[in-house]
């Protein structure tokens, strides 16, 4: 990203897109949140987000992502961080451990055997190409191999009759939604939420 792998960049631009600290203000409006929570912006939930993530500013100067001292939120982009769970210990959650989460809401283990042709599905934290093949072997009926994060190489390989067989899935998580953010945070404090 930084480096312009998925596209042209504008620069100078420090990238952050998740982002966590104290409500310090809310309009008279706002239901969810309140001044003081711990919150936490998940910014890349949507496109539009995202394209206001990257715009310019009412002063013309660039947003900065969640390197900036302040930001204004809509309270439908902002996930409430456990009173457990420190402000520092919540931010890297937000990414990488979103993106891990998600695909466990999709996916969730039906078997707990672990001999090839039977994993339900398998988390690839691979960014670069690898023997997939292999890999697909190992999944069941609707397994799902599931590729974390993003890739600066713009395509991937699979052997086709890998993926055919056996109705398997080969998908990507690249980030979380909100919900999915909200509901990551709380398994963290209390794995009994995971449904």
């Amino acid at each position: 990203m930084v480096r312009g792998e998925w596209g042209p960049q504008t620069y100078q631009v420090v990238p952050g897109h998740e982002f966590v600290g104290i409500v310090t203000e809310v309009d008279s409006e706002v239901t969810k949140h309140a001044v003081g929570d711990g919150s936490a912006s998940v910014a890349w939930s949507t496109p539009a987000v995202s394209a206001r993530m990257a715009a310019l500013v009412k002063d013309g100067t660039r947003t900065q992502g969640g390197y900036s001292t302040h930001v204004v939120v809509t309270e439908d982009f902002v996930v409430r961080v456990p009173e457990e769970l420190g402000l520092d210990e919540a931010a890297p959650l937000l990414c990488g451990g979103a993106t891990t989460y998600s695909p466990r809401t999709r996916w969730a283990p039906r078997s707990t055997s672990c001999r090839a042709g039977t994993f339900d599905g398998l988390l690839n934290p691979v960014s670069g190409n690898l023997g997939r093949g292999a890999y697909m072997n190992l999944l069941a009926l609707d397994g799902a191999f599931v590729a974390l994060g993003a890739s600066s190489e713009p395509e991937i390989s699979f052997p086709m009759f890998a993926v055919a067989a056996n109705r398997r899935v080969l998908t990507h998580s690249l980030i979380a939604g909100v919900r999915e953010s909200q509901e990551m945070l709380d398994f963290v404090i209390d794995p009994s939420t995971l449904a």
